[in-house]
Formats: structure tokens, sequence, C-alpha cells
């Protein structure tokens, strides 16, 4: 079944209410999701009708559905939270997305987080982001994710934080240090980043 819908919310619940391998397309426009929101059907597709012209601001989206696949989309979420986007189940695609979050904090902010094993992070550009936090994060605390692929991204203008926490792309923290994340970081072009 492919559905188009003209408004996030229905996008979310009809997302949530397929099958998989239906695909649900955004029709260009922008669209201001007011809370917090995740996908969480299995294998479903959801895209922006027109590449880059479904700019979605406000609440973020977390994905929770195993094999979902999000691509297409002008994100531009603001949040005062430490993670933005959650990427919570095996096999989860983030591809294709233009990514220029609302930083309104000071304190670390991470933008892009995988927390299950087998993501795919891919061809997104990933900009303007300021301050701690990362942009990309494998693995959070003492998870240890694996066969994430991080492949063709265009990260740049990432500034504001140093050292420790403020890495661009970072796989797991000190509790994992000495793990074998199998994680697969190819073809990205990083320019003006902080570390």
């Amino acid at each position: 079944m492919t559905t188009t819908v003209s408004n996030i919310s229905s996008l979310i619940n009809k997302a949530n209410a397929g099958v998989m391998g239906d695909i649900f397309y955004l029709a260009a426009g922008t669209y201001d999701h007011t809370s917090r929101d995740a996908i969480n059907k299995a294998g479903v597709i959801v895209q922006a009708l027109n590449p880059g012209k479904a700019i979605i601001k406000g609440a973020p989206i977390d994905i929770t559905g195993q094999g979902v696949e999000f691509s297409g989309f002008d994100l531009q979420y603001s949040t005062t939270e430490q993670s933005v986007v959650n990427l919570k189940a095996l096999g989860i695609k983030l591809i294709k997305n233009i990514i220029h979050f609302v930083n309104r904090i000071n304190t670390r902010q991470d933008w892009i987080i995988s927390r299950a094993n087998d993501c795919i992070i891919d061809e997104n550009q990933i900009f303007n982001k300021v301050g701690m936090g990362n942009p990309i994060l494998v693995g959070s605390g003492a998870d240890i994710v694996t066969g994430t692929k991080i492949r063709n991204n265009y990260i740049h203008d990432h500034s504001g934080g140093s050292g420790n926490g403020a890495e661009t792309i970072r796989l797991g923290s000190s509790e994992t240090a000495k793990a074998v994340f199998h994680t697969e970081i190819a073809g990205n072009r990083l320019e003006n980043c902080s570390t």
C-alpha cells in the first residue's frame, strides 16, 4: 500500500497502523510537530513525497520500529532534551535527510543516537550543530551497538564544543572503551567541524 498524507499527525498515525512494506509519503510543505512521537511499526517506509520539500519543525520523531526507513525530509527539530532522534530498533535506515536542528540548550545535546544494531545513517546532510554533544552517536552509556553503517553523509559547521563529548561521530563511551562495535564509517565528508 502507498499512501500520501498532508499533515504530520496523520503520517505518524498511518505509519504506525501500517504493515511491513507499506510506503507513506508526506506532501511538500512546512509542518510544526508539536509533541515528541515515535514511528513504531516494523518495516514501513516513511518518505517525503518530494525529497527536501517536506520540512518538519518542532518536536522530534524517534524511530522504534524494526527496519523502518525514514528519508527525504528537511528536519528542523527543536528540543531542550539531551537526545534529539533515537534509533531504537534493529535495521533502521535514516537516509537522504537534511538535518539542521534548532539548538535550544547550552549543555550537551546529541542529535542522532543509534541505540540498536545494524542501523544505517546514509547520505544525510547534517549541519549547524553548536555546543557540546555529538551529531552522530552510536551506543550510549554501557550499551554496545554493533553493525551500524555511517556512510556518505555531509557533516559541516559543527562548532562550540571540544574534547570528550563533542566528537562529530562517536562510538560508545568510556564504559565501552574496549568493546568492538563492528561499525562502518565510510565516504563521509566533514567540513568546519570542531573535533
